[in-house]
This record gives C-alpha cells, structure tokens and sequence, in this order.
C-alpha cells in the first residue's frame, strides 16, 4: 500500500481541524501539529476538532488526548457521520461536544493480534489490558454513561444514536441547536 505524502509546513487556514480517517500516528501527527501551531494564539480562541472516524490505534489516540488535554486553547469536539472504537475516546476529550443527528457512537471491545512468540504475546496481552483501563477511565470518567451499559461493550459492539450519545453525556450539544 502507498503511503500519502506529507504536506510539508501545512498550517490550518482557519481555526477548525478535520480527522475524517482511521486513527493512526500519521493523521494524528498532523492533527497535533495542527493544534500545537493554534495553541500558539495568545487570545486563546476555541480550536474546533470535527471527527468522522471508524476508529484505530489506542496509543495514537492517546497521544491525541494528551495534547488536547493539555491544551491552553478549548478544544470543541464535532461528531459526524460516526464516531467509532478510539474515536469516541477523542470526541469526549472536548471541553464541549457537539454531535449532528445523524451520527452514531460505536463502543466495543479492544483487539490485539498477538502472534509471536507466548512471552512477547503475553506481554502485549498485558500491554492492551492496561491500555483498556486508561481508556475506560478517560471515557467513563468525562462522560455519565451507567457503567452497567457501557461494560456491555466489552462483549459486544454498543450503537449509540445522536440522542442516545447526549442522554449519556458523550456529547453536551446536538450541532445546530
């Protein structure tokens, strides 16, 4: 598979950031320059992060979190379309978040492929089960989703309709109200 190229010294036009892909280091590289170079405004205007993602790396998407986290600038977090798997975790790591009517939220269990050899697979096991915490932590903890409801996502895939998503807290506003 051909890898895109890079744009060298992009910088965002506007305050508003797109992650319309899967969660990988390489969108979220150029996601956190992004916001990096807008958390560079001394008026410490609002950075609006818009989200359509099937979801993907946990350690992408926490390198993600951290900076937004640790932002001076709010960040506003915009789902559309669907939110899934890692990208929820991004979604609610916005200071307000707002949802169109047609999105969906996916939860659903981690996956790990841990073919090698049993010690290294057993460690990577234990690796994704620490990563599993953090992101259950980071999502229960910005959100007042029943944890009864949400460990049901560790069987089975959860859709969430926008509705749904605001009655729990992911988002705090339905986009356009």
């Amino acid at each position: 598979m051909r890898k895109k190229k890079r744009k060298i010294n992009k910088r965002p036009k506007s305050r508003e950031i797109y992650l319309f892909d899967e969660i990988s280091s390489e969108t979220v590289r150029d996601t956190i320059e992004d916001i990096r170079y807008l958390d560079k405004d001394k008026r410490k205007r609002a950075i609006h992060l818009f989200l359509h993602s099937p979801g993907g790396e946990m350690s992408s998407g926490f390198a993600l979190i951290d900076i937004m986290l640790n932002c001076k600038c709010p960040i506003y977090t915009y789902a559309l379309g669907e939110i899934c798997s890692m990208a929820p975790a991004i979604f609610v790591a916005g200071v307000k978040r707002f949802i169109s009517k047609h999105t969906y939220t996916m939860l659903h269990p981690p996956s790990i492929c841990a073919i090698d050899y049993n010690e290294f697979a057993k460690s990577r096991i234990r690796n994704a089960e620490a990563s599993e915490k953090l992101y259950d932590e980071h999502f229960l903890n910005r959100t007042n989703m029943p944890k009864k409801l949400y460990m049901k996502s560790k069987y089975k895939e959860i859709w969430l309709t926008a509705e749904e998503s605001i009655k729990y807290g992911i988002a705090t506003n339905m986009l356009g109200k």
